[in-house]
C-alpha cells in the first residue's frame, strides 16, 4: 500500500512499519505536482505508442495510416496482425513501441486488432460489416450497388453514394477512411475483389479471398502468355524473313521459354500455331502432288488407277503413297502429304479424297448407267459408246 505526499519543503523519504504492513512516505517537489493515478498514466502511454505507429503508417500509407495498416500489417484484410509479422514490420520500419501495453488491451498477446490501435476505426469497421450483411447480403451485391456504370471499379463517390442510397448513418470522414482501407494502392479507385475485407463471416471472407488470389495468379498468366506470345511471333518473323532477331534485356532467355510454354494460353496458341503450320505444309504438299499426277497421267482418276490402286479398291494406303514418292523420287513430305489426303485419318485414302470433283463425275455417270441402261457394264453396248469408239478408232469391240 502506498500513500503520496506533497510538501513544499524537501523531505527525506522515510518508512513506518505499522500491523505488519509497509507504508512509504515519498517526497514531491511541489504541492501542486500531484502525481497522476497509474490509470491515466497507462492512458497516456498507450495513447503516444497509438499515435507512433500511426504516424509510422500514414508515412507508408502515402499520408492514411489506414492505408498503411492494409500495406504493411493487413494484406489479407483481416483487421489483425499476429507479434511475429508486427515485430518484422517495426524491425523494418525502425520504430519500437510498448508491445505489452498495444497487445493486452484484450488479454491476447497473439494478436493486435484494428480496433486495439483505433478503436473508433475498428467500431466503424465492424458497423459496416454488420450493414453490408443486413442490407445487401454480401460485398458482391453491395459493390453491385455501387457501380451503376457497370465499369468493374468504383471511386470514392461512387462508395460514398452506395452508403447513403443504403441509409448507412456516417460522417463523409468515417467514409472515406472506409474507402481508404479499401484502395490499398491509392490509385482512386476500388474493384470487386478489394472489398472483401468488409464480409463479415469469417470463412465467405477466406472462400473470397482465395478465389481472387486465384483469379489474380489466371491473369498474371494470362498476361505474361500474350507477352510470350508476341516474343514468339516477332521471332517467327524473323527467321521467315531472314533476319536475325537481337535479344534486347526485356526479351525472354531461352532456358525460360519451356516455363512460358506450360501457360495455358501459351500451350493453347502454341498448339494451334503448330497445326495452322501442319495444315498449310500439307496444303502445299497435296497441291504439289495434284500438278505431278495431272502432268505425269493427265488427271487424278487414271493415276489413281494406274498407280496407286494396284488392287482395284477403290483406295490405297500411307506404304503404297511412300513407295510411289519413293519410286520417282518426288520431293514432298509423304508424312504432310499424307495428312493432307487422309483428313478423315480413316488409314486409307479413297478416290473422292483425291479428286472429289472427278469422283463426283464418276458418281454420276454410274447412276446415269443404273438408271438408263440396267447397269455399268451396259454402257459398252449401248450406242453412244459405239458411235464413239468408231469416231476415235475406226472399229467398235464390245
Amino acid at each position: 500500500m502506498s500513500v503520496t505526499i506533497s510538501t513544499d519543503e524537501p523531505e527525506e523519504v522515510s518508512s513506518i512499519g505499522r500491523a505488519g504492513s509497509r507504508w512509504q512516505l515519498v517526497k514531491s517537489k511541489t504541492r501542486s505536482e500531484v502525481s497522476e493515478p497509474a490509470s491515466k498514466v497507462k492512458q497516456r502511454s498507450l495513447k503516444e505508442n497509438r499515435d507512433i505507429v500511426c504516424t509510422v503508417l500514414s508515412e507508408r500509407g502515402e499520408g492514411s495510416w489506414i492505408r498503411g495498416w492494409r500495406r504493411e500489417l493487413d494484406q489479407q484484410g483481416d483487421l489483425e496482425v499476429d507479434f511475429q509479422d508486427f515485430a518484422k514490420c517495426a524491425h523494418r520500419l525502425h520504430f519500437e513501441v510498448n508491445t505489452d501495453l498495444l497487445f493486452g488491451l484484450d488479454d491476447d498477446h497473439s494478436s493486435l486488432t484494428l480496433e486495439e490501435l483505433s478503436p473508433q476505426a475498428g467500431i466503424l469497421m465492424n458497423r459496416v460489416k454488420t450493414w453490408v450483411k443486413e442490407t445487401h447480403g454480401s460485398t458482391q451485391d453491395f459493390f453491385a450497388a455501387c457501380d451503376v456504370a457497370m465499369n468493374g471499379r468504383i471511386n470514392q463517390d461512387d462508395l460514398m453514394k452506395g452508403f447513403q442510397r443504403g441509409n448507412f448513418e456516417a460522417s463523409d470522414e468515417e467514409l472515406e477512411m472506409v474507402f481508404e482501407c479499401a484502395d490499398v494502392s491509392n490509385s482512386g479507385y476500388v474493384q470487386e475483389d478489394d472489398l472483401i475485407f468488409l464480409e463479415a463471416e469469417e470463412e465467405v471472407r477466406a472462400k473470397r479471398a482465395y478465389q481472387a488470389r486465384v483469379r489474380r495468379m489466371d491473369r498474371w498468366k494470362y498476361f505474361a502468355a500474350q507477352e510470350y506470345i508476341t516474343h514468339v511471333r516477332r521471332f517467327k518473323e524473323a527467321q521467315e524473313g531472314g533476319l536475325r532477331m537481337s535479344r534486347g534485356r526485356k526479351e525472354t532467355r531461352p532456358w525460360l521459354e519451356k516455363t512460358f510454354e506450360q501457360l495455358p494460353a501459351a500451350a493453347w496458341y502454341i498448339r494451334q500455331d503448330r497445326e495452322r503450320t501442319q495444315m498449310k505444309h500439307a496444303t502445299s504438299a497435296v497441291a504439289a502432288f495434284r500438278h505431278h499426277l495431272r502432268t505425269v497421267y493427265g488427271n487424278e482418276i487414271r493415276a489413281f488407277r494406274r498407280a496407286l490402286d494396284f488392287n482395284h479398291t477403290y483406295n490405297f494406303t500411307f506404304k503404297t503413297l511412300r513407295r510411289y514418292i519413293q519410286k520417282l523420287n518426288l520431293h514432298l513430305n509423304v508424312y504432310d502429304l499424307w495428312k493432307g489426303l487422309d483428313k478423315d485419318e480413316d488409314d486409307v485414302v479413297r478416290i473422292e479424297e483425291l479428286s472429289i470433283k472427278h469422283a463426283f463425275a464418276l458418281c454420276s455417270l454410274r447412276n446415269w448407267a443404273r438408271q438408263e441402261l440396267g447397269g455399268c457394264v451396259a454402257i459398252w453396248d449401248s450406242k453412244p459408246a459405239r458411235d464413239a469408239s468408231r469416231e476415235r478408232t475406226g472399229t467398235w469391240f464390245s
